[in-house]
């Protein structure tokens, strides 16, 4: 792990719910509404557009996590539902 990604708090992966090679699933330390998760990918990328064709897959609603979504639906484990959202560049 390089000294970017030492720093960066989404690479710490903590809270992780569901997890594929790609991406993860955490709970979101400032949820907006009762289960509010991030889903944030495995790879440090400055922004959406630098992700891989697999990883922006990964990591959309519709992606390679939809099954387990409704099994975490059905659990109540998270919240029914969803929006995108990206932050390109530094904060």
């Amino acid at each position: 792990m390089n000294s970017t990604e030492q720093s960066c708090p989404l690479c710490q992966q903590e809270d992780v719910i569901l997890r594929n090679d790609y991406a993860y699933v955490r709970r979101d330390n400032f949820q907006l509404s009762r289960g509010h998760v991030l889903v944030v990918p495995i790879r440090h990328v400055a922004g959406y557009f630098d992700m891989t064709l697999e990883e922006k897959h990964a990591v959309t609603p519709f992606g390679k996590f939809s099954g387990a979504r409704r099994r975490c639906l059905v659990l109540n484990l998270i919240s029914p539902a969803w929006c995108v959202r990206s932050n390109n560049g530094p904060a």
